[in-house]
């Protein structure tokens, strides 16, 4: 119901989040804003299991990084960690690209 009522509308929460970031906010808010979109480009890392029929030696080095990752906490936190910072340097580049673009159009006028 309430996806219907914000399609009727023509909102989408995610592209509102997008344009805060790109506005003149703090560092903080666009952090926050990064550290909840972040998930939706880069999810959280989830072990998975391969019979050994299928691990070539390359897939089972792989695995064996992605569980050592995901069984260590401090590790599965720096891999979150790089995902939140990649998103915040996403935002970054967004809003610079944005803000060059409106100095472009300032320039012409």
């Amino acid at each position: 119901m309430v996806r219907e009522i914000m399609q009727r509308k023509g909102y989408d929460p995610i592209e509102e989040l997008v344009d805060i970031a790109q506005s003149a906010v703090s560092v903080e808010t666009r952090c926050e804003i990064a550290k909840i979109l972040a998930p939706y480009m880069y999810p959280k890392l989830n072990a998975v299991t391969i019979s050994h029929e299928e691990q070539s030696p390359l897939i089972e080095q792989e695995v064996n990084v992605l569980n050592l990752v995901m069984s260590t906490p401090e590790l599965r936190e720096a891999a979150q960690a790089i995902g939140v910072a990649q998103a915040n340097e996403h935002v970054r580049l967004l809003t610079q690209s944005k803000m060059k673009g409106v100095e472009d159009r300032n320039d012409l006028d």
